[in-house]
């Protein structure tokens, strides 16, 4: 049956169709808070205008096939509430949701067309598939998406939420609008609470007259996980050449603009200059980009004159008993520091005057206080306990005159 005039559903009364096609080609509006039975084959097809501005359920309650078919318009208006369908829906036109919630039972498909949320949300218990047309707008989408289309947060930047798991396939696209460095209000964004699995097409656009310059950066999608990258990537050319870097983390997808920062030996460190991008995995602070075995995260080798994390001090050497000596520099030859005494026998000078040293039994001179004293406590560890501890000097009065056998008295 074909109907060519404006139609109004309305009114408390239960209304049916079982078995049979029912064509709009005009404007139906549907009101009311009576149900309409659907089932056994039956389907609605919507060649005009549907509106709907009611919170009620088009149910399956004779069992069978049902279906709706939009090839024009299907809005829904007024209510605040969900109007729900136990039918297929197959979208081939315009849905526009402006308030409440669109809840379908049946499965949703889009070929072409557009489905936008402004100011509505849309439900599906099975998988929204976009074959084609537009997924977008402005609200939350509480199903897994598959897109093979074009999804298109906002209404000229702002924030689309998937509730659930979103798939982007070789022929889909993420279409992405760029006014400004705040995500939601001037640019676009798109998120869900599962995962992403990304190919196909990003495409970028600048609206209202925005020029991204060197620095800037924007979180275009976030997710429980991100998998797979955009295998082709389409961008404005700016001024300068100014390059654009696709950053894929964890868990978002950033857009940058700006040179990658040089992380020349691969050690996971880059030097970071004003406006460069870091490269997915790296991290700023090198301090050595042709080393790799210095970085943040490389262990400090104690004495070698190298800072080896980049923290900007060479040898973080311990100071346990608060001197202002560490275990490198403590007691020096030959630069004029008082001499201090191994205590492996009757002679205890090893250090003496600048310039001249000398050992007894087999004691090697050495530089650095710390290798004494580790011969000193392997020889006698009955030796006074300053000279065993952390960094050789365990007590602060100690520190720069001499270890002794057994002669707390002394310095």
């Amino acid at each position: 049956m074909t109907v060519n005039g404006v139609v109004d559903i309305t009114g408390a009364t239960t209304k049916g169709i079982r078995g049979r096609t029912l064509r709009n080609t005009s404007t139906t509006n549907w009101s009311g808070t009576g149900q309409i039975y659907v089932g056994l084959g039956s389907a609605f097809v919507n060649d005009g205008t549907w509106e709907v501005v009611n919170d009620v359920w088009m149910r399956n309650p004779y069992g069978g096939s049902a279906s709706f078919t939009n090839n024009g318009t299907f809005r829904k208006s007024v209510g605040g509430g969900t109007t729900r369908l136990s039918s297929a829906f197959n979208n081939h036109g315009a849905v526009d949701l402006q308030t409440g919630y669109l809840r379908i039972d049946a499965g949703y498909t889009q070929t072409a067309g557009s489905t936008i949320l402004d100011g509505g949300s849309l439900v599906s218990s099975t998988t929204l598939d976009i074959q084609g047309g537009t997924l977008g707008g402005i609200g939350v989408v509480t199903a897994n998406v598959n897109n093979s289309g074009s999804t298109a947060p906002g209404l000229s930047a702002g924030l689309l939420n998937v509730s659930g798991q979103y798939a982007q396939t070789t022929s889909g696209s993420l279409a992405i609008e760029l006014g400004g460095l705040t995500a939601g209000t001037e640019h676009d964004k798109l998120t869900m609470t599962s995962s992403a699995a990304l190919s196909g097409t990003l495409n970028v656009t600048l609206i209202n007259s925005y020029v991204p310059v060197e620095g800037d950066s924007f979180t275009i999608l976030e997710a429980s996980s991100v998998g797979g990258t955009f295998a082709a990537v389409n961008t404005p050319v700016l001024p300068g050449g100014e390059p654009w870097q696709v950053i894929y983390n964890a868990t978002s997808v950033v857009l940058a603009v700006g040179a990658t920062c040089p992380d020349g030996d691969n050690d996971g460190y880059a030097v970071c200059d004003d406006g460069c991008v870091l490269a997915p995995g790296d991290a700023c602070n090198e301090c050595d980009d042709g080393n790799a075995a210095i970085n943040p995260d490389a262990a400090e080798i104690t004495c070698d004159g190298v800072d080896q994390n980049c923290n900007g001090a060479a040898d973080d050497t311990p100071d346990a008993d608060s001197d202002g000596y560490s275990v490198c520099d403590e007691c020096v030859v030959g630069i004029g520091r008082r001499h201090i005494h191994h205590g492996l026998g009757r002679s205890h000078d090893l250090l003496h005057r600048r310039g001249h040293h000398r050992t007894r039994r087999g004691c090697q001179v050495v530089i650095q206080t710390r290798q004494i004293l580790q011969a000193v406590c392997r020889r006698r560890p009955r030796l006074h306990q300053d000279g065993c501890s952390a960094d050789g000097f365990g007590q602060p009065g100690v520190s720069r005159i001499g270890i002794h056998r057994h002669d707390p008295g002394r310095q």
